[in-house]
C-alpha cells in the first residue's frame, strides 16, 4: 500500500487538440481571457488537486471536473497536479507549463492508468452563442475501440440519427451540425438522444436517455467505461463550464443486486424477484451472509421474502440502468421482517473507499462510527460519521489505510457506550463495502460490527 504512495509519476502525454467550429464566425467575441478546466478520466486515480501558479482550482475524482478557471492569456502558467495519501501527505502527480490563448478554453483530461498518467490538452475557441450550443466529444473508454457517434432529435431512432464522427482513443473533436447556417452556426438548444455504434455499422453499443441541452454553452461528451460495482459498461459524462458533471447511462444497460441476511435465525431467508413477464429469480441465504452480485435487466420488480413465519409481500424494487443495489433484510422495531435498499457506489474503490454504513440496532437513538488509526483514539480520529439512526444508512469516503472500526452510542446520562470494535484492518482495493452494526447475543457487548464485501 505504502509503495503506491511513494511512486513519482514521470510519464506525461501532452496532446494539443484544437476544437474547430463549423462556422466562419468572427474572432470578435466577449471572451477576452483564457480559461482552464480539469476533468479526471483515470478510473484508478485518487481525488486529484489541480493548481495553477500555486493556486488551487479544485479537486477532481474519477468522472468529475473542476470549475472553469479564468487566467491571463499570453502568459506562461505553471500547472501542477497533486494528491494526498491517508496521512494527508502530498504527492506530486505531474507538472507542466502552459501559455493559453485569448478566447480559448483548454480542457485538460487525465486519462489512462494513474500509475502512468496521460494528460490531454483540448483547446476550444469560445464563441458567443444565442439559442445554440456547441458539442464536443472525446473517447477515453478504451485504447482498443473506436466508436461512431450519432445525434438525433429526442424520440428518433438510429435510422433517423446523423453520423457526426468516429471517436478514436483520446482524440477530441467538435461535432458540427451538418444543417448549420450563417445565422445559426451551431446546434439549436433542445432535446436530443445520442447513439454510439461499432464503426461503420448501426449496431448500437450505447443508447442515451433524452438529453435536455438547454444551455447556450459548450458541452463535452466524455465517453468512458463504468468503474464501480458494475464495471465495463459504456457511459457518457456531460461536462460543461462548471463543476457539475452529469452522467448519462445507456438506457439498455443491465443492473445488479446483492442480498444480505442480518437476521439471527436458524432458518434461511428465501427471496423471489419477479419481473413483468412473470420470470422469477429465487435466492436462499443463511444468517449473516452476503450474497454475490446477481445481474438483472433494468426495470421494476415484485419482491417476496420469507424467514420462518416472517413475510414481505409484493414489495416494489426498481433497478435502474447501470445501477448496483444491496438489499439488506433485518427485523424492525415491531419484530417484523423489513428491507433496506442501498445504492452502491459507482466509483472505483482504489485510493479511497465509498463506504455504506448501516445501523440495525434500535437500543439507542443513534450511533457513531469511527475509523481509528494505530496512533489515534476516537477523540483524535480524523474519520468518523455521527448520528446514524436505527434502520438508516450513511455514506462515508475513507482513504486507503489501516483502521480499527469502532461503534459508539450515548446513553441517557450522556456517557459514551462502546458497542463494538474490529481489529485493525485494511480494506481491499476494488471492493464495495457495507459496514453494519447489529445486535448479537453472543458478543461480549451485545452488539457486533460486520464488515462486508
Amino acid at each position: 500500500m505504502h509503495t503506491r504512495f511513494a511512486l513519482i509519476f514521470s510519464t506525461l502525454s501532452l496532446l494539443s487538440l484544437t476544437g474547430c467550429g463549423g462556422s466562419d464566425s468572427s474572432d470578435d467575441t466577449s471572451y477576452t481571457s483564457a480559461y482552464l478546466q480539469f476533468y479526471n478520466a483515470s478510473s484508478n486515480s485518487p481525488s486529484v488537486s489541480f493548481l495553477v501558479d500555486d493556486t488551487l482550482i479544485g479537486k477532481s475524482s474519477f468522472a468529475d471536473a473542476t470549475s472553469l478557471a479564468t487566467v491571463t492569456d499570453g502568459d506562461a502558467h505553471e500547472l501542477q497536479w497533486i494528491y494526498e495519501d491517508e496521512d494527508d501527505a502530498e504527492h506530486n502527480v505531474a507538472t507542466d507549463t502552459l501559455t493559453p490563448k485569448e478566447g480559448y478554453k483548454t480542457l485538460i483530461v487525465l486519462s489512462g492508468d494513474f500509475n502512468d498518467p496521460e494528460f490531454i490538452h483540448y483547446a476550444i475557441k469560445r464563441d458567443d452563442l444565442e439559442d445554440n450550443f456547441r458539442l464536443f466529444a472525446m473517447n477515453v473508454a478504451s485504447v482498443e475501440n473506436e466508436y461512431d457517434i450519432y445525434l438525433a432529435p429526442a424520440g428518433a431512432g438510429i435510422a433517423d440519427a446523423t453520423l457526426l464522427a468516429t471517436l478514436s482513443y483520446q482524440n477530441g473533436t467538435e461535432l458540427d451540425n451538418p444543417d448549420a447556417t450563417n445565422d445559426a452556426p451551431y446546434w439549436p438548444t433542445g432535446d436530443y438522444v445520442i447513439y454510439l455504434t461499432e464503426v461503420g455499422t448501426q449496431n448500437i453499443l450505447y443508447d442515451s436517455a433524452t438529453l435536455n441541452l438547454a444551455y447556450e454553452t459548450e458541452y463535452t461528451l466524455m465517453v468512458r467505461k463504468s468503474a464501480g460495482a458494475l464495471q465495463g459498461q459504456l457511459s457518457i459524462d456531460l461536462v460543461i463550464n462548471s463543476t457539475t458533471v452529469s452522467n448519462i447511462s445507456d438506457i439498455n444497460a443491465t443492473a445488479q443486486y446483492r442480498v444480505y441476511n442480518s437476521l439471527d435465525d436458524a432458518n434461511s431467508l428465501s427471496m423471489t424477484l419477479s419481473d413483468n413477464q412473470s420470470n422469477d429469480s429465487e435466492l436462499s441465504l443463511a444468517t449473516d451472509t452476503l450474497s454475490e452480485f446477481s445481474a438483472a435487466a433494468y426495470g421494476d420488480y415484485r419482491l417476496h421474502a420469507s424467514l420462518g413465519e416472517l413475510r414481505i409481500e409484493n414489495r416494489l424494487l426498481s433497478l435502474n440502468q447501470g445501477q448496483s443495489k444491496a438489499l439488506i433484510f433485518y427485523q424492525n422495531a415491531e419484530q417484523q421482517l423489513a428491507l433496506l435498499t442501498v445504492t452502491e457506489s459507482e466509483l472505483p474503490q482504489v485510493y479511497e473507499h465509498d463506504l455504506r454504513l448501516v445501523n440495525l440496532t434500535n437500543d439507542y437513538d443513534d450511533i457513531a462510527i469511527y475509523f481509528v488509526q494505530a496512533d489515534q483514539t476516537i477523540e483524535s480520529s480524523n474519520h468518523y460519521f455521527l448520528g446514524i439512526e436505527f434502520a438508516e444508512t450513511a455514506n462515508y469516503k475513507l482513504p486507503l489505510g489501516y483502521y480499527e472500526v469502532v461503534a459508539v452510542a450515548e446513553d441517557e446520562d450522556g456517557n459514551l457506550v462502546l458497542m463494538d470494535r474490529t481489529p485493525s484492518m485494511t480494506l481491499e482495493e476494488g471492493e464495495n463495502y457495507l459496514i453494519t452494526l447489529e445486535t448479537d447475543t453472543t458478543s461480549a457487548t451485545g452488539y457486533r460490527l460486520h464488515v462486508l464485501h
